[in-house]
């Protein structure tokens, strides 16, 4: 995450004051970080100046790494606004962990200097999702994000961790318990616009209230990380595993529905005619009841009586990707070729999806690094 240290927090580390031992400290720690490529710190250059009393203490990584910072102090200030969010350390009352937003839109986390105080505390940002493949495709879409911004000497640095169900917030607490940078990310499980969001988010959002903005859960806009890939996209991996999938017809018929359909649908295995008679509650049942009368798939085509379960069931009113589509998107995403990231990019159309494109700058944001100096 980009880290930029507010001048009070130099001026404490320097005066002389009684807490002048722990903020040194602290700015030590926050140098191995950006040399090591866990986060990146930046440091106007009139403060770095003033770090001079500092010197003496610092080891010669810890000098060099200053130097560095010193040197691209312009390039790393300037991403303040070319980052959607980024945290403020400092002294002072005004320094409290909550998040405040700028005229610009950037959203500022001012927290206290004195919390990042331990390694434990410094070492690169968890990304947090409902299973690692699910985290997988968060950060390739957030990196093709930093590529659109012409920001691709910048590196994804996560701690990745998948907890699904019951177990993500949990996981979450202990997580932030622990004082550690955290991002977690859940399916909001909603199946229709007006429907409730799922049990998992719900307990996710409880275990996030009143902890420091650096330490954030967020629910996806669609019911499911698979209703966040655009159809062109499924449409080119699936086209590059074989011309005849079968699947590309799904695709097809997917663009059918309007966009809040789709985002609510059931990528993975698709929504039948028995679901909706027997098995959906009723702001469910009649969301998707007017989708099939829309698109004329409202009559049963079993030639022998009515479907007895789910299983038996053949007539889709929205047809399934498959459970594993999504292992597949990552796969496409992750391979080399002649493909220009900005080409991809396009597919997902970040610039036009702007809820997409919120969710790709926030994690991009919590899990920015340079590379590792390695000099």
């Amino acid at each position: 995450m980009l880290i930029y240290l507010d001048p009070s927090a130099i001026a404490d580390a320097v005066g002389g004051g009684a807490t002048a031992e722990k903020s040194c400290e602290c700015i030590e720690l926050l140098l191995r970080m950006h040399r090591e490529g866990q986060h990146v710190v930046a440091i106007a250059p009139e403060d770095i100046e003033a770090v001079g009393p500092l010197l003496p203490r610092l080891s010669r990584r810890e000098k060099s790494t200053l130097e560095r910072i010193r040197g691209t102090s312009l390039e790393l200030l300037s991403l303040r606004s070319r980052l959607d969010w980024y945290v403020e350390l400092g002294v002072g009352a005004r320094f409290d962990g909550k998040e405040h937003i700028e005229s610009s839109g950037i959203h500022v986390v001012r927290a206290p200097l004195h919390h990042f105080d331990r390694s434990t505390r410094t070492i690169r940002a968890v990304l947090l999702g409902e299973n690692l493949l699910d985290v997988d495709f968060y950060a390739e879409v957030a990196q093709l994000l930093l590529t659109l911004r012409n920001l691709r000497r910048l590196r994804l640095q996560f701690e990745r961790r998948g907890a699904g169900g019951s177990t993500l917030a949990p996981e979450f607490a202990r997580i932030a318990d622990d004082g550690r940078i955290v991002l977690a990310i859940a399916d909001s499980d909603r199946r229709y616009p007006e429907g409730p969001k799922g049990e998992t988010w719900r307990e996710l959002e409880k275990k996030a209230q009143g902890r420091s903005a650096f330490q954030r859960a967020r629910e996806v806009h669609g019911r499911e990380a698979e209703n966040l890939v655009p159809l062109d996209v499924y449409d080119a991996a699936l086209t590059q595993k074989s011309a005849k999938d079968p699947r590309r017809s799904v695709v097809a018929d997917l663009r059918r529905l309007a966009e809040e359909h789709r985002a609510h649908a059931d990528i993975k295995d698709g929504i039948t005619l028995y679901q909706i008679e027997h098995t959906m509650k009723a702001g469910e049942r009649e969301f998707w009841s007017d989708v099939s009368a829309e698109l004329r798939r409202d009559r049963c085509q079993r030639p022998k009586g009515k479907c007895q379960q789910r299983a038996e069931c053949g007539c889709f009113v929205v047809e399934g990707l498959g459970a594993h589509v999504l292992k597949q998107i990552v796969e496409w995403l992750r391979q080399e070729g002649p493909r220009h990231p900005r080409e991809v990019a396009r597919l997902f159309d970040l610039p036009q999806n702007p809820k997409l494109a919120q969710l790709s700058g926030e994690i991009a944001a919590w899990g920015c690094a340079f590379p590792e100096m390695l000099t």
